[in-house]
């Protein structure tokens, strides 16, 4: 962490930052628009913008649906005993699972995107990655967005287009500034140009940076 201190101007700042242009960027960012259509939101993305996208863009483009929230729990519970997840984050994190497929519809509705029931390359009604653990029962189906490939993702950049977030690419980020005190983070530091900038969160910072191996 780059302290706080250490900071003697800020190159850039928004309400929001969000790192990473993957689809948890895109959701945190159309979440932020929506709740707050005054908040100045911006998306910092290490690849360039014919390259953007990350594990979303190159993925299979499978979601999964859930509508049991217990059997989503034990799921993944079974799939995270390595590294337990807190409890009140699982549950938390499955009640809103089961309540996530109309969002989705309605994003790929707005961007005019065909959302379907099934994978789009098979005739499998849903994909079952770890039937030991229980996914039979806490999947009720895989969804995906065409057209194939990268519907997914097109469907969500196009919303976050929609609503004239700003984005800035081949920006990588390379740490958060964060006050020694008290530990909250007010920033982070990217790299861009063969040059570091200091880059200022007034009301948050979302990361957002999951594909690592990209």
């Amino acid at each position: 962490m780059a302290s706080l201190n250490s900071v003697t101007q800020w190159d850039d700042e928004a309400d929001v930052v969000i790192a990473g242009f993957g689809l948890a960027g895109c959701c945190a960012a159309i979440e932020v628009r929506d709740l707050d259509p005054a908040a100045d939101i911006l998306i910092v993305e290490k690849m360039p913008e014919h390259l953007a996208g990350g594990n979303t863009r190159v993925s299979g483009q499978s979601l999964l649906i859930a509508n049991n929230a217990g059997a989503l729990i034990e799921y993944q519970r079974a799939l995270s005993t390595p590294n337990p997840i807190p409890e009140d984050m699982l549950v938390a994190w499955a009640d809103r699972m089961v309540k996530l497929e109309p969002w989705i519809q309605a994003r790929a509705k707005e961007a005019g995107a065909q959302y379907l029931h099934g994978t789009g390359f098979t005739d499998r009604a849903a994909v079952l990655e770890f039937p030991e653990f229980g996914a039979a029962e806490a999947v009720a189906h895989t969804a995906t967005i065409l057209p194939l490939p990268s519907g997914v993702w097109l469907a969500f950049r196009a919303n976050v287009e929609k609503r004239n977030i700003r984005r800035t690419y081949e920006t990588r980020v390379v740490d958060l500034i964060q006050d020694p005190d008290t530990l909250e983070v007010f920033g982070l530091v990217a790299q861009r140009n063969g040059r570091r900038i200091n880059i200022k969160a007034r009301r948050g910072l979302v990361m957002c940076t999951g594909g690592f191996e990209n």
